[in-house]
């Protein structure tokens, strides 16, 4: 012991105070400093800029503490989580980390991940997708992109197709747009309307049309503004058509007919069908 040093090896300063002076050093290298939990204020710890310290094995990074700037990349183990009060910001490109499924009578989608694909298993299946909620978090996102041949059910994803899901707490919701522009949608299974649509100077084909507003047997005609209608006074069923009124017609081979009744017509038929049988 010395005026500018002491040394102690298993002894304890007991004292009431022991101040290390300024511009002097408490040199603990070849030891160990314990403290107290909460011994030292976190206001009286100013650790300017955070480099060169390895690991931080254990603890927390509390409120106050400040930018944290690196080169290199933070990473957590085991399940770890990054959370922000704010925003979190990726200056480049944010990267998803892939899962597989493979495609098969079920496909059960995990979401443990952002990015999940279904793979091409070359077999036809149901393809009948569920999604898990155990584990999932209200705002999570999850791309699904179904690579095999075949569009998914129950959750329909088109073959070659990625859809977004974001889960609401309950269920995963699909995210849809709402505005498509010069796009091709293929794979449709289902298309719900909520308003009337227009399809402008345009073909719409299909190979049968279903009017649920019409009545069977009517005979449809075109009304106002081209409105596909049908009434009761006009109906076909099986090899039989029924008019109740109609008017003056050219009958084949030129012969004007003039508005007949329904008995002038039954009598016309009769005499069409005699004639018939005498020849």
């Amino acid at each position: 012991m010395d005026d500018d040093s002491i040394t102690t090896e298993g002894a304890t300063l007991a004292t009431a105070h022991n101040t290390v002076a300024s511009e002097t050093t408490l040199d603990v290298s070849d030891g160990t400093l314990a403290l107290a939990n909460d011994q030292i204020a976190p206001s009286k710890i100013n650790l300017g800029a955070l480099t060169e310290v390895g690991a931080l094995a254990a603890g927390s990074i509390a409120t106050g503490f400040g930018a944290i700037s690196t080169a290199g990349a933070i990473s957590t183990t085991s399940t770890g989580t990054i959370t922000s009060a704010g925003a979190l910001t990726a200056s480049t490109e944010a990267i998803l980390a892939q899962t597989t499924v493979a495609a098969g009578s079920t496909i059960t989608v995990p979401n443990t991940h952002s990015h999940v694909k279904i793979t091409d298993e070359s077999a036809t299946a149901a393809n009948a997708v569920t999604i898990t909620t155990s584990g999932a978090t209200t705002g999570q996102l999850l791309f699904v992109h179904n690579a095999d041949a075949t569009a998914t059910s129950s959750v329909i994803i088109p073959a070659g197709r990625t859809m977004l899901f974001l889960y609401d707490g309950a269920a995963w919701q699909e995210v849809t747009t709402s505005n498509i522009d010069g796009a091709t949608v293929d794979s449709v299974t289902s298309l719900t309307a909520a308003a009337n649509l227009d399809i402008g100077s345009y073909t719409l084909r299909a190979s049968n049309f279903l009017a649920d507003s019409q009545t069977a047997t009517q005979v449809s005609f075109y009304g106002t503004d081209g409105v596909l209608s049908g009434d009761s006074d006009m109906t076909f069923a099986t090899d039989t058509l029924t008019v109740t009124k109609l008017g003056a017609f050219t009958a084949a081979g030129g012969a004007v007919v003039p508005e007949p009744s329904t008995i002038a017509l039954a009598l016309l038929g009769g005499a069409a069908l005699l004639l018939r049988r005498r020849k």
